[in-house]
């Protein structure tokens, strides 16, 4: 059988800069926050309501101007929606496994958790929640509207 690929490699290579993209952000939130904020580095707060990851305006024009960018190389629309979906989902798995192992190193939760049969589940919860902070509304809806943007500009550059 004859398949024919989704993405080519030019394609998959704008995916994973998209992902890497995406990842570091995420990362570079987490580790702003826990900088900046006295209170969850002393007492060693995992996740808190009161003090979230929060995407700052750098974050937003770096993550506008790449999706604007990677947008309008790739080769069509379906590749395009197709890359977004892995870009984000590959981003949070990614982001995931660094504030997992940020909480559980780093915040030293490994000692109270590692004494129950299935204590990094709660440490995954919070690593879990921590991601979802950053990701939405943040990076969903910059990347929609950096893709919506990207796909104008491409038909007004194709289109003359």
């Amino acid at each position: 059988m004859n398949k024919k690929n989704l993405l080519s490699k030019k394609d998959t290579l704008l995916v994973l800069i998209w992902t890497v993209i995406l990842t570091l952000v995420i990362i570079r939130v987490h580790w702003i926050l826990y900088q900046k904020s006295e209170r969850l580095r002393h007492y060693r707060i995992a996740f808190s309501i009161y003090e979230v990851p929060h995407v700052g305006v750098l974050d937003i024009v770096v993550l506008l101007l790449s999706t604007i960018l990677i947008v309008m190389v790739f080769s069509d629309i379906k590749p395009i929606f197709y890359g977004f979906l892995a870009a984000h989902i590959s981003a949070f798995c990614l982001g995931l496994i660094y504030v997992f192992l940020f909480i559980w190193y780093g915040l030293d939760y490994r000692v109270l958790y590692s004494l129950s049969p299935y204590g990094w589940e709660y440490v995954m919860l919070m690593a879990i929640y921590n991601i979802l902070f950053i990701m939405f509304p943040w990076l969903i809806a910059v990347g929609i509207l950096g893709a919506i943007a990207g796909l104008i500009l491409r038909g007004f550059l194709l289109s003359t």
